[in-house]
């Protein structure tokens, strides 16, 4: 979504986000929100909000509800000078999550429990709590069922926040990428966003073999080889989600069975609430002929948050037998060679690329590359609708003059 001061673009905005910080002079505007709609070239302007403008006074406005016909909440907040001296911050807490009832908000010192009457507010969805002042420290954030301080729905690690800002925490219903039904996000008055994980969540990553010259193999978290994470992972495996605590973890591939056979050693950097997929492909063609050392790996943050207006789409590429490949998704029964592909010049050893589709019936097509009528595979029939997340890899063949074009299924 864009967001617009009568003509003029503030910013863009995903879910779960806000644009940038803007000033204006103290007058009456239109502010403006548009979106793209599936299948559509220009934005479809879905609200206006007409506002007049204070001096000194910070705005925020809340987009929710139905994209046809959205609700926009303003919160307003006197505007905040901090000093150099100054050792304190200042927030709000912004209840967004349209789905979960009334909340308590407490923001104690990691000594101090939730109790009653020690809750900084109770919210109900569109309300944003009073501005306080907090002394520099350490802070848990914990939000309950309102009334229940028992009732815990999410709950931080120790937060230090950043002295000389101003914040609003805002409570969002979590999605596809998040590990929590509730997913916190700190906005402050610099500009700055994050993410708030809830401790008692952890990671989860998603193992894909797509290496024909990686032989079937267990996968170690650890140097010594004594934490195994997974056995027996052949080629064209692909694991469900595997919990992973936070952490700079080596990964270590052996030989199944033989752990003296060290195959492959990486290292990737959990951080906690995230989902994350890791690939193995190759050996990349012209490499330095050790089909291990041509190894590639690619660890990657997965967009799984469906979304009403696209069809999301994502593709791997594994195939050995062809070096420079283009990929086409055509509407059924569409000529390729009278249509642009989708990804030009794929090979092994390409990050696995993202799509966003229309609604429709199609084909998918791999062919050489720059040569529409080479085609390696397809007519693969492709049915998407809005709000679809899809993956799909693309593997050798045994017959080395084609490909397979293979769905993957959800975790």
């Amino acid at each position: 979504m864009t967001l617009f001061i009568e003509e003029l673009l503030i910013g863009s905005m995903t879910y779960k986000s806000t644009t940038p910080n803007v000033t204006y002079d103290d007058l009456e505007y239109n502010f403006n929100f548009e979106v793209i709609l599936a299948g559509d070239n220009r934005p479809t302007r879905v609200a206006t909000e007409t506002l007049k403008v204070d001096r000194d006074i910070e705005y925020t406005f809340l987009v929710s509800g139905n994209i046809a016909a959205p609700t926009i909440t303003v919160w307003s907040k006197p505007e905040r000078t901090f000093n150099s001296a100054d050792t304190f911050f200042e927030a709000q807490f912004a209840h967004a999550d349209a789905s979960l009832g009334a909340v308590d908000v407490y923001f104690l010192d990691p000594a101090t429990a939730p109790a009653l009457g020690l809750e900084e507010a109770t919210l109900n969805f569109g309300e944003i709590s009073p501005l306080s002042d907090y002394t520099e420290g350490d802070f848990i954030l914990t939000i309950t069922t309102a009334g229940d301080p028992s009732d815990v729905l999410f709950v931080t690690d120790v937060l230090n926040p950043a002295i000389l800002n101003s914040f609003i925490i805002g409570i969002f219903e979590g999605d596809a990428n998040d590990l929590s039904p509730v997913a916190v996000r700190s906005f402050s008055s610099n500009g700055f966003e994050s993410s708030i994980e809830d401790i008692s969540t952890t990671a989860t990553i998603r193992f894909f073999h797509a290496a024909p010259g990686l032989v079937t193999s267990d996968i170690y978290t650890d140097e010594d080889l004594m934490s195994q994470i997974l056995a027996n992972h052949a080629e064209r495996d692909v694991t469900g989600d595997i919990p992973l605590d936070p952490a700079s973890i080596p990964l270590t591939y052996t030989e199944a069975g033989n752990v003296g056979n060290i195959l492959l050693e990486s290292t990737v950097n959990i951080v906690q609430g995230n989902h994350y997929h890791f690939y193995v492909v190759g050996p990349i063609p012209n490499g330095t002929g050790d089909p291990l050392a041509d190894l590639r790996v690619f660890f990657q943050v997965p967009d799984r948050r469906p979304v009403e207006t696209v069809a999301k789409f994502r593709l791997a590429y594994a195939s050995t037998n062809h070096e420079i490949t283009d990929f086409y998704i055509v509407p059924t029964g569409g000529d390729i060679t009278e249509l642009p592909p989708l990804f030009v010049n794929v090979g092994v050893g390409t990050q696995p690329l993202p799509a966003n589709l229309i609604e429709g019936d199609f084909e998918m097509y791999l062919t050489v590359a720059d040569d529409p009528t080479m085609v390696i595979a397809g007519p693969i029939p492709l049915t998407t609708a809005l709000g679809d997340v899809i993956e799909y890899v693309i593997y050798d063949n045994a017959d080395p003059a084609t490909a397979d074009i293979v769905l993957i299924p959800d975790p």
